[in-house]
């Protein structure tokens, strides 16, 4: 598992992470606060709360049943990750 869907696109078998528009957007409000003349110190630090769960489909068949199991326990996992997160 990698971090970057970049990296399941090109053949790693799954990725799981940050959704980059909602940070790339956040760091453009960040910059226009800063040049408007909010000092950086005073901005509060944000971590990202949307994630996404990618799967190289290609990668997966050819890995045929091994991958099964796998991916099933793993979403099974981020399955319960979610909802022990969520209040």
């Amino acid at each position: 598992m990698v971090p970057a869907d970049l990296f399941a696109e090109t053949g790693a078998l799954l990725s799981y992470g940050p959704s980059w528009p909602p940070i790339f957007r956040n760091v453009a409000r960040f910059a226009d606060k800063i040049l408007k003349g909010a000092n950086s110190a005073d901005l509060p630090i944000e971590q990202p709360t949307i994630f996404e769960l990618t799967v190289n489909r290609t990668t997966a068949a050819a890995l045929g049943s091994i991958c099964r199991r796998y991916c099933s326990r793993a979403l099974i996992e981020l399955s319960n990750e979610r909802r022990t997160a969520v209040p």
